[in-house]
């Protein structure tokens, strides 16, 4: 892993993400970039102004008519430049960009122009009143970016070793979007585990989704078991599984937002991400 993508709002959730990916950045000597989107007018981000008399002015003047949204862009700087340094003392590669308005849009371009490995970013959770930068653009980063996405809303446990990992043994490119799963925690101490959670609008009957289940783990280095568990919901399943189990993560790779199969609904990796008390670890098939 090479680059480590963090949205950031500066908020708690955001400052918890911020200190896994110090961690992961640690582990495997990725670069961590930051990045931070500022409400400003349309006019202040692309220099259209609807008089003459205006579009002659400099950009410096032209944003001196807005001084909230400078003051704003200029604190935003101002906290981007003091995290990267510190980072930077800790001998992380540390980067950042400014980016304006469209916070989940920058977020998924940011990915292909960094090359990035791994978006880690906070959320606010299930039924949170914010209406900042974690909130709903959280939600259409995990449907849409095409790496993986490790999102929390709590701060993570000092150990991050166990993985319980939602599997479809029958889905195309099951199997390849799991090892990309597990390569961006990789790690000597790392364990992952199998589940298939069966729902009564997808159940399958225990000996057949134990071959499939096993048909996979059995093409895949590094699993370390396998569980079938029944519940009416994929996500609470996957989650009460995880706490029984002692694990420490969450992992599922959803369709995005064209996915037909309801155990890989995008809404499922969402409801893992708004719910679960453990970071999630998604990534969009296809």
């Amino acid at each position: 892993m090479k680059t480590i993508l963090v949205p950031t709002d500066f908020s708690a959730p955001a400052g918890k993400a911020m200190e896994l990916a110090e961690r992961l950045a640690k582990q495997s000597g990725a670069a961590m970039h930051l990045l931070h989107a500022v409400d400003v007018p349309s006019t202040w981000r692309d220099g259209r102004f609807s008089t003459a008399v205006l579009a002659t002015k400099s950009t410096k003047a032209q944003h001196e008519l807005y001084p909230e949204a400078r003051e704003r862009v200029g604190a935003a700087r101002q906290q981007l430049e003091s995290q990267t340094l510190r980072l930077s003392k800790k001998g992380i590669k540390a980067t950042y960009t400014l980016a304006t308005n469209a916070a989940w849009k920058e977020v998924v371009d940011a990915t292909g122009r960094l090359n990035a490995d791994l978006v880690v970013m906070g959320t606010h959770g299930a039924g949170a009143l914010e209406e900042a930068f974690l909130g709903s653009h959280a939600q259409r980063v995990i449907r849409m970016a095409r790496v993986p996405v490790l999102s929390l809303r709590h701060s993570a446990g000092s150990r991050l070793e166990r993985v319980v990992m939602l599997a479809d043994p029958g889905e195309k490119g099951m199997e390849k979007a799991l090892n990309r799963l597990m390569s961006v925690l990789e790690g000597p101490r790392m364990r992952f585990h199998l589940l298939w959670v069966n729902t009564p609008g997808r159940f399958i009957d225990t000996y057949s989704a134990e071959d499939q289940l096993g048909g996979l783990m059995k093409r895949m280095e590094g699993i370390a078991g396998m569980s079938i568990v029944n519940h009416y919901s994929v996500a609470e399943g996957a989650i009460a599984f995880a706490l029984r189990n002692n694990m420490d993560a969450i992992a599922v790779a959803t369709h995005g937002r064209n996915g037909a199969s309801a155990f890989l609904n995008p809404s499922i990796a969402e409801a893992l991400a708004n719910q679960s008390p453990l970071p999630t670890l998604s990534l969009r098939l296809g």
